[in-house]
């Protein structure tokens, strides 16, 4: 089977992504849904008066966020267009990939123009400018970064199963981790252009040279948990790298890595306002990469402790009580009763509408980490009840949705009665969503590590 058989029926899925990207778009861009009755005249008369706005350095990364959120649509559907085949395939092509830039074009300009029946939202030619901007990097970050990751799904596929398959797994989910890495870490591109800005991000504390200096400012009660839970997944974060590089790569590549991609990591966020650079994120990465060698060299010892149904449930309640600590720990005081009147009415708002009351990377961050949390929830379930078996059974995957359910539930209720937490019944579906993403991340961990239960 070549890799074009393989990946040609991919195609009706890429352009159903690219449709999907561009609904979640329109939703995301009329949100918080205050609709404003405006006669069609006075509505084409406004936008045609449309300012370039003078943007603030704090104010940067919203503006890149609007052009990185246009980028999905062209990525997926000049993936969706590049199968073409013979003479003029190519030419074909390049024909599709100039009308998806057009179409995103025009989408971007009748979103701003429907804006102006939704204030608050801000109209501005700086978002249409970003918008397009989206449009036209979307399709060509398709070749750079979609392209390639297919024709690695399409040699996975054609290879024979053992040690070659495995290989190949294991070096496509490393260079996808590495990837998703590097690019997270210069979220929001919202870089700092002089030196005045370069002073603002170091008066800021954005700029830690001390190593352990977030730690005593937080003894001295200068800092939160969440500071420190910062800390804390700044080494959890590169503990996959050495995990997979141990596995897939030589011993120069393995040290490369495990040393390299935290000193990497700080540097790229260095020039990035909203972003911390830390000596301290850096000795904390070593010793996560550290610790992601030593599992893999130890993964058949400690999947054989995985045998223990008792250690297997304190994993999940180990996971269960980080979650608290994450959602709750930002919390400063129990709510009034007026709070939490307003709380309760504001319980099941339109989904996501809330993600609107900040800047568009907390709202992107927020979404994330969320979905990130409960994906470790969900392979920690997998793990639960589907160890012993080739896959999870149904008993497991009803007991497991009911938990993530019944706990995202309790979260949101829960924070009715905390300030400044914000309850909102739709970040369950969230919660589901991530939970799912672990499931299917455990079962190719499984296959990809060799961890069978019948060789133990």
């Amino acid at each position: 089977m070549s890799g074009y058989e393989i990946r040609a029926p991919l195609r009706g899925w890429l352009l159903v992504l690219a449709c999907l990207s561009a609904v979640a778009l329109v939703y995301a861009s009329v949100v918080p849904l205050h609709y404003q009755p405006l006669a069609f005249d006075d509505a084409v008369a406004k936008f045609g008066k449309t300012p370039w706005l003078n943007l603030s350095l704090y104010q940067r990364a919203d503006w890149v966020a609007n052009a990185l959120v246009v980028m999905p649509i062209g990525f997926f559907a000049a993936g969706a267009v590049s199968f073409a085949r013979g003479r003029f395939g190519l030419l074909r092509v390049w024909g599709a990939v100039i009308a998806v830039v057009l179409a995103t074009m025009l989408l971007v300009f009748g979103i701003e123009f429907v804006q102006v029946w939704f204030p608050p939202r801000t109209v501005s030619q700086n978002d249409i400018a970003a918008g397009c901007a989206g449009a036209i990097l979307g399709p060509f970050a398709w070749p750079i970064f979609g392209a390639p990751l297919l024709a690695a799904w399409a040699r996975i596929q054609g290879a024979s199963l053992g040690a070659q398959r495995r290989q190949l797994v294991l070096r496509l989910n490393l260079a996808a981790y590495l990837m998703m890495l590097i690019v997270y870490s210069v979220m929001p591109l919202d870089l700092v252009l002089s030196s005045g800005e370069w002073h603002a991000k170091w008066a800021s504390g954005r700029i830690q040279v001390i190593p352990g200096g977030e730690a005593f400012r937080w003894l001295q009660g200068n800092g939160g948990w969440s500071d420190l839970f910062s800390l804390f997944m700044s080494g959890v974060r590169i503990v996959p790298v050495g995990f997979l590089a141990w596995l897939c790569l030589s011993a120069k590549w393995q040290r490369l890595l495990v040393f390299g991609v935290p000193v990497l990591v700080e540097a790229l966020q260095l020039p990035v306002f909203t972003r911390y650079a830390s000596v301290s994120e850096v000795l904390l990465g070593w010793f996560g990469g550290m610790a992601g060698v030593v599992i893999a060299m130890n993964r058949q010892r400690l999947w054989g402790w995985n045998r223990f149904l008792i250690l297997r449930l304190g994993v999940v309640m180990v996971v269960v009580a980080g979650i608290a600590v994450g959602f709750f720990g930002g919390a400063e005081r129990w709510a009034d009763a007026k709070e939490i009147a307003a709380g309760v009415d504001s319980f099941f708002s339109a989904p996501f509408v809330k993600y609107y009351y900040g800047s568009e990377f907390s709202a992107g961050s927020n979404f994330a980490g969320k979905l990130l949390t409960f994906a470790v929830l969900g392979a920690a379930l997998a793990n639960l009840f589907g160890y012993g078996r080739e896959r999870m059974p149904v008993l497991g995957y009803v007991v497991s949705i009911a938990l993530v359910l019944g706990l995202g539930v309790v979260i949101e209720v829960t924070q009715i009665y905390l300030v400044p937490l914000v309850p909102d019944a739709a970040d369950v579906i969230i919660y589901a969503a991530g939970a799912a993403v672990g499931w299917k991340a455990w079962a190719i961990g499984m296959e990809a590590t060799e961890l069978r239960i019948g060789e133990l």
